[in-house]
């Protein structure tokens, strides 16, 4: 069923991805996943699940595995990676809101819901965080609304601009995160992170 939910969406940029995944891919490797999470069932000839929607920024995803964004292209993130984090409700729910029912008949009725449903979000939510710039923006501006944000904000602003810093700034950077790592050491796990994929050549 989501392979024929990502072919009707085809034109916003969705893609297949691995399994049941589908993909929406941004700049410089950043993506959208959307992934069907199984749940059990206790109704014959039923299938339960959730949608999972999350926003990958390739930097982020290296920093927290400590590698280099080269090396995070390689493998797809987990969930708790992302920079954003969602479900997409169901309107068919008799449980939770992000509680999806499929059976033999409900069929085509749930893809019906799934397309506009993911239409909605991606083209109101998820697709305009993609470009480094609009992401940047939102981060920067409480008033804008977004998705659960689950990421540090001054982390995820530097991550969209790490890639085209120059050595002398990210010098600077990572001298004064030493400064301030006896008080923050996530800031001393950030400055050596950037000494080793960023300053060693």
């Amino acid at each position: 069923m989501f392979a024929e939910v990502g072919r009707r969406l085809a034109d916003l940029g969705v893609r297949p991805g691995q399994g049941d995944s589908l993909t929406v891919p941004g700049e410089r490797g950043d993506a959208i996943f959307i992934d069907p999470l199984p749940l059990p069932s206790g109704v014959p000839g039923q299938a339960d699940f959730m949608v999972n929607i999350t926003h990958h920024l390739v930097p982020w995803t290296a920093f927290v595995r400590d590698e280099s964004p080269n090396e995070a292209l390689t493998q797809k993130p987990d969930r708790w990676q992302a920079v954003f984090y969602d479900r997409l409700d169901s309107p068919f729910s008799s449980y939770l809101p992000e509680h999806w029912e499929v059976t033999l008949d409900t069929r085509i009725q749930v893809a019906d819901g799934l397309t506009k449903g993911l239409r909605e979000a991606l083209a109101e939510t998820w697709l305009p965080l993609l470009p480094r710039a609009e992401l940047r923006a939102l981060i920067r501006d409480p008033q804008r609304k977004g998705p659960s944000f689950l990421s540090n904000p001054q982390f995820i602003d530097l991550m969209c601009r790490i890639e085209d810093m120059d050595r002398a700034d990210l010098r600077d950077l990572v001298r004064y995160f030493h400064t301030r790592e006896a008080d923050d050491p996530d800031l001393g796990r950030l400055a050596r992170w950037i000494e080793r994929y960023f300053l060693t050549a």
